[in-house]
C-alpha cells in the first residue's frame, strides 16, 4: 500500500512537471473589427510560436509579466521585437538578474529598441537570463 501512495505521488508530480509548460492563451484573441487597431506581438515559448494582441500599455505589462511567470515555471520565452529598426550589424546583449522587475524593465526596454528577448530563470540559483538580438 505504501509503495502504491509513492508511487501515485510520483507520478502527479512528473504529470504536473510535464504539464507546466504547456500553453495556455495568454491574451483574449483579438475581436472581429479590432484587427487594424490591434498590435500583435510574436512570441514563444520552448519553441511553440504565439501571438498576442497589445492594445495598451497595461496589456504589455500583463503580456511581459505572464512570459517571466512562464520563464520561472521553467519555459524558455522569446519575445519579438515591439518596434522595427534596421542595423548594420548582429547585436547580442545578455543581462542576469535575480529580480523579476529589474528582468521586466530590461526586457521591455530592449524590446522597444527593437531587440527580440529571450527569457529562462534558473530555479537553483534564482536567476533570470535574458539575451537580446537585434539582426541586421
Amino acid at each position: 500500500m505504501k509503495k502504491s501512495i509513492k508511487t501515485l505521488a510520483i507520478f502527479i508530480a512528473l504529470s504536473m512537471v510535464a504539464a507546466s509548460c504547456q500553453k495556455e492563451e495568454v491574451m483574449s484573441p483579438i475581436p472581429v473589427g479590432q484587427e487594424a487597431s490591434a498590435n500583435i506581438v510574436n512570441y514563444t515559448v520552448d519553441g511553440k510560436s504565439f501571438q498576442a494582441p497589445i492594445n495598451s500599455d497595461q496589456d504589455w505589462s500583463e503580456f511581459l509579466y505572464r512570459m517571466l511567470a512562464l520563464a520561472e515555471e521553467g519555459c524558455t520565452v522569446t519575445i519579438s521585437s515591439r518596434v522595427q529598426t534596421t542595423s548594420s550589424t548582429k547585436e547580442i546583449v545578455t543581462y542576469t538578474t535575480t529580480s523579476k522587475p529589474d528582468a521586466y524593465a530590461w526586457a521591455d526596454n530592449m524590446t522597444n529598441q527593437g531587440y527580440t528577448v529571450t527569457i529562462s530563470f534558473d530555479n537553483t540559483t534564482g536567476v533570470f537570463t535574458c539575451t537580446a538580438v537585434r539582426k541586421p
